[in-house]
């Protein structure tokens, strides 16, 4: 399978990251706009920083067969779910060493008891020495997930809310 049609010098970019990367660069998301206002810069920042031309040179000269854009196509889909879920869970083992760095003991990736003992998601919790009661419960979410992903988190993020205890 040829990889590197989806990895541009290694970096795996997909929508969101790129309009965050052109905000950057050049003030706006909109790559419509830049590329109507600024071609020529687009493509100069897209080569510096991806190899953007040399990948398309690489494309065209490679014979393409229909199997290998049924396969392209079909790696595409399932690889964005797949990066998707090693981009949060980098995100979570992140946090995980800044808890662990305060010399503190986290639970990852469970659930925790609230109000009246229900239960609601979360990524990580810190029980106090010998309780079995969590005094601090949270989520460690990226931006650069899939917008189900994001659904999904803010989902999250509001069932914490509704079942924490006060002191949580």
């Amino acid at each position: 399978m040829d990889t590197s049609a989806r990895d541009l010098r290694g970096v795996e970019s997909g929508q969101e990251q790129l309009k965050n990367k052109l905000a950057f660069w050049f003030g706006t998301s909109s790559w419509r706009l830049v590329a109507a206002k600024q071609p020529a810069a687009l493509i100069g920042r897209l080569d510096d920083e991806l190899g953007l031309l040399g990948q398309i040179d690489l494309q065209r000269s490679r014979h393409w067969t229909f199997a290998d854009l049924l396969l392209e196509r079909y790696s595409w889909s399932h690889g964005r779910a797949s990066r998707s879920i090693r981009q949060g869970r980098h995100v979570e083992d992140e946090v995980e060493a800044v808890i662990k760095a305060l010399n503190l003991t986290p639970s990852m990736r469970g659930r925790f008891v609230g109000r009246n003992g229900e239960t609601a998601p979360c990524d990580f919790s810190i029980f106090a020495p010998g309780s079995d009661t969590a005094l601090i419960v949270g989520c460690a979410k990226g931006f650069n997930s899939t917008v189900r992903k994001l659904t999904d988190g803010v989902r999250e993020v509001v069932q914490m809310a509704d079942v924490r205890l006060a002191h949580q």
